[in-house]
């Protein structure tokens, strides 16, 4: 039973590995991005700070807390570990 198993998780092993590394590669370029976009959102904060916009300023502040290292790349790295806990759990399960 368990070998028959094995043989038919095969593929999802290989899918869900495969999955891993493009969401990795994929996770890895957007956060550069992300990063800068966030860097240029805060400089355009203080720029609607100094010519007293407080509150597009806030709101500029608030998006470039989403899209900094904190935010919605954190958000992608708790799902790509999420991933890899679900391939960890089957290979313990069933390859062992």
């Amino acid at each position: 039973m368990k070998f028959v198993l094995k043989i038919l998780l095969a593929p999802v092993m290989i899918i869900l590995a495969f999955l891993i590394w493009v969401c990795t590669l994929t996770l890895h370029i957007s956060s550069v991005l992300l990063n800068v976009l966030s860097v240029l959102l805060v400089l355009v904060s203080i720029f609607s700070f100094i010519d007293h916009n407080v509150k597009t300023g806030l709101v500029e502040l608030a998006a470039a807390f989403v899209l900094s290292p904190y935010g919605l790349p954190m958000l992608g790295a708790w799902l790509v570990a999420q991933l890899h806990l679900l391939r960890d759990w089957m290979k313990e399960k069933v390859y062992w």
